[in-house]
């Protein structure tokens, strides 16, 4: 969750619009590294290094790298002799991995004009310790996933509880991660209530938004043909009268071509989103 709110926080949808980090300047790319840094140091409560890395951790100095080409971090030449904690991700495809390596001159490669090397392929790469190999368990950037004419239908819309209200209605039975809410400007409580009159507005409507805090909820949701949110941070909005179930498979139908009746939104860009797909809660 670390890597997702570092990307998050750049792209910085409720203030600029974007969804995208393709979307910001080249300085701002930049300073995906610092950023992601910063959260993860945030995250664990880590220390500043002692001898110049960003981490240290039960005693150890801890370099972290980021890159957005797999393979290609760049290793400054005093990190020689240290342990690296390798990021990478791949946003559009919820890609993830990390890993730990202690950098040797023997295992580096090239150099820019900043005097950095890369980690030489195989034999270097074979030397990283996984924490976690890569695999798709980045929390989605749940407006990158979208069409274009549902992201324009939420992001037009002035403040977070309007937006907030659209997207819950247009993902209707699909699970929604808190940060995805919070990322177009609607404030999540520590009680996990909403501010202002989003559920409320959504009731009037039909509308159910669930939570796995409640026991109550869970229950609800199961009720009402779920999903049924697993965490906290997990959010679904459901019909009262208990349709989404039919709306749902209405949406897989039309995603193979088979012309089926919708009297509201739906959206098949969601589809290859799993219901009960959880991805790594921490980094």
């Amino acid at each position: 969750m670390a890597v997702r709110t570092g990307l998050d926080e750049i792209i910085d949808t409720a203030r600029t619009g974007r969804w995208d980090l393709e979307q910001c300047g080249d300085q701002e790319k930049a300073y995906v590294g610092v950023k992601v840094e910063h959260v993860i140091r945030g995250c664990f409560d880590f220390l500043k290094g002692s001898h110049g890395m960003d981490y240290e951790i039960d005693g150890v100095d801890v370099d972290c790298k980021w890159s957005k080409n797999f393979g290609q971090w760049q290793i400054p030449r005093e990190a020689v002799g240290h342990i690296c904690l390798l990021v990478w991700a791949d946003d559009p495809a919820c890609e993830l991995a990390v890993g730990l390596i202690r950098i040797r001159q023997e295992i580096l490669v090239g150099g820019n004009q900043d005097q950095k090397k890369t980690i030489q392929s195989p034999r270097g790469r074979g030397e990283i310790r996984w924490i976690l190999p890569r695999s798709r368990v980045l929390p989605p950037n749940f407006l990158l996933q979208l069409s274009a004419v549902e992201r324009r239908a939420i992001l037009m819309l002035k403040g977070g509880d309007a937006r907030a209200r659209e997207l819950f209605k247009r993902c209707e039975g699909v699970i929604i991660y808190r940060h995805t809410i919070e990322s177009i400007g609607q404030q999540v409580d520590e009680s996990r209530r909403f501010r202002g009159e989003t559920r409320q507005t959504l009731r009037d409507e039909g509308f159910e938004v669930l939570n796995d805090h409640w026991k109550a909820q869970r229950a609800r949701a199961a009720a009402l043909g779920g999903p049924i949110p697993r965490t906290s941070k997990e959010w679904i909005c459901l019909r009262s009268d208990g349709s989404t179930p039919a709306r749902v498979h209405a949406r897989m139908a039309a995603a193979k071509n088979v012309r089926v009746h919708s009297d509201g939104p739906i959206i098949d860009s969601q589809l290859h989103l799993p219901f009960e797909a959880h991805a790594a809660e921490e980094v």
